[in-house]
Order: C-alpha cells, then structure tokens, then sequence
C-alpha cells in the first residue's frame, strides 16, 4: 500500500495563488439542488407541525375515564346484573368469565349502582367517585346469600337526581 509521500500531488489543478479566499465545497452546488433541499426540510418541519397539532386535538377533544366503580360478588351472585347510572348508564352482568367482578371505568361524579339478581334488588347505594380513587363495593357485604334476599331486604338509597 502506498504512503502519502510515496502519492505524487495532484498536477492537473493549479494551487490559488497565496492570500485568495477559497470557495466553500457547498458553493459549487447548483441552485437546484439547493431549492430542492430547502423544499425537503420545509416538508420535514410542516410534517412534524402538523402532526403534533393533531395529536394535541385529538388527546384534548376525548374524554377518558380517571376512576372506577368495582363490584365484586361471587359464584353465588352468577347471573347478577350491576347497573351504574350517571352521566352514562352501563350495564354488567356477573359471571364466571369476568370473575365475578364488574369494573366499570367512569369520570369522577355521582352514580347510583344497582345490583338486581333475578328481579330481586340486592344492593342500590348512591356513590360519589372522585379522581383516581375508585369505588369498591362488595355484594356479600350487603346480601351475604342473594337467595335470601329479598325486594325490601337492602334499604334503598333516596333516588338519584343529577
């Protein structure tokens, strides 16, 4: 392999006389080239713009969920429905497939939850839900056997108005 001083200098371009400015290596680029990379980079920036405008409208314009309302039962309150009404009303029905659990993701306010089994009104209690801390309630706690229970066995909460 040759070394640097074993490579000739270059004959073919003459060295600029001492003192004159030398040409950037940019300046020998035509000017299309030049416009072309302007357009590319305002593209790049009018991209990146537009996406994050999009992204803030769409995270400002939904609404999610910040708390819960959780009803545990058990296998002996299958086939319960817990109905929590609101601003929206969501209805859930205790099984074996969601463990017995209805997790119901709502916005911090007032709801009325309802547990009926077969007719019967197992639990109707009015909850107020607050940002990030969620609602527990267990159905053994107020029907301890859901077949016992009957329509007058829970007291009901005053009605609910928004």
């Amino acid at each position: 392999m040759a070394t640097t001083k074993e490579v000739p200098p270059r004959r073919d371009a003459p060295e600029p006389p001492a003192g004159t400015p030398t040409a950037p290596a940019h300046a020998s680029y035509p000017p299309r080239r030049a416009a072309l990379v302007g357009v590319i980079l305002g593209t790049v920036v009018a991209t990146a713009l537009t996406m994050a405008t999009f992204i803030w409208y769409r995270w400002h314009a939904v609404v999610e969920p910040t708390t819960a309302v959780i009803v545990e039962g058990s296998p002996a309150f299958d086939g319960t429905v817990v109905t929590v009404a609101g601003a929206r009303l969501f209805k859930v029905k205790l099984s074996a497939t969601n463990n017995y659990v209805a997790t119901v993701l709502v916005e911090p306010g007032h709801y009325r939850v309802r547990a009926e089994r077969e007719g019967r009104l197992l639990q109707d209690v009015d909850v107020e839900v607050e940002r990030f801390l969620g609602v527990r309630i267990r159905l053994a706690d107020a029907a301890p056997d859901p077949d016992a229970a009957s329509a007058g066995a829970t007291r009901p909460s005053p009605p609910y108005t928004p």
